[in-house]
Order: structure tokens, then sequence, then C-alpha cells
């Protein structure tokens, strides 16, 4: 008697094979967004110091900081557009008017998603009307600049 032979996979040996690649795939989507979340404060912080860089330029040419950022693209020109939130795209809180003296100084804020190093040196406390200490309810993750 001769024996078959069968070319192929059983049932059970497919199962197998597509329930590993269901958890490695779960695995790599979780680190993947996890990548995003840190990618985009990355760019919270980025777009914050580039702020605070136009400022200090608009600072040297009128000896006072803008009441609001629209101030700082055309026709200044010290940014081509004003940086958003990668998420929500609303502009960073900002204010100067309400600082003593007047203009004089500004606070920008953003909300971070995770804990950050940057977050160890930022500015605390309330500054300008802006709240960047422990009162606010993402206080563990605002991070608050000013020159």
């Amino acid at each position: 008697m001769k024996k078959k032979f069968s070319s192929g996979f059983t049932l059970v040996e497919l199962l197998v094979v597509i329930a590993i690649i269901g958890i490695l795939a779960s695995v790599v989507l979780v680190s993947l967004n996890s990548a995003r979340g840190k990618a985009r404060d990355a760019r919270r912080i980025s777009d914050l110091h580039q702020i605070g860089l136009a400022l200090e330029n608009y600072y040297d040419a009128n000896q006072a900081y803008p009441a609001a950022l629209t101030n700082l693209t055309a026709p200044t020109a010290y940014l081509t557009t004003v940086p958003t939130d990668p998420t929500t795209a609303v502009v960073y809180t900002f204010n100067s008017a309400d600082c003593s003296p007047a203009n004089q100084k500004y606070v920008i804020k953003a909300t971070l998603e995770n804990y950050n190093n940057a977050l160890a040196s930022d500015v605390d406390g309330t500054n300008c009307t802006v709240v960047c200490d422990a009162s606010s309810p993402t206080a563990e993750r605002d991070y608050c600049i000013m020159p």
C-alpha cells in the first residue's frame, strides 16, 4: 500500500500562526502609540522654544513683548505661522499683558501627554495669570516657559 503525503498545513497549525501574529501585532501597536505621544510632546517643547525665540526677536525690535502671538506673524514675520498643539490644533496658552510691568514678561504653556525631563526645568507657579502649579488639573504635565 502506498501512503499519501499531503502538502499543506493543518487547521491547528494555521490557527497557531495566526494567534502568534495577532499577539505580535498588538505589542507593536501599543509601542507605536507610546512613541507617537512622545513625538507629539517633543514637538510641543520645540514649538514653545521656537515661539520663545520669536518673542525675544520681537522684544529686541519693540522693547516690549506682543499682547498676542498673532503679532509675531505677517507683517513682522518673526514666525510664518503660530505653531499649534499637534492634537487639538489650538494655539498654546500665552500671556504678556497681565504681567507686571505689562508686556515686559511672558508665559507660554503647553500640556504634555507624558512626563518629560524638560518638566524638571520649566517654570512652576502662577505667572502672569497663567497657572503652572499644583492647582491645575494637568499640573504634573504642564510645561511653561518665560524669560
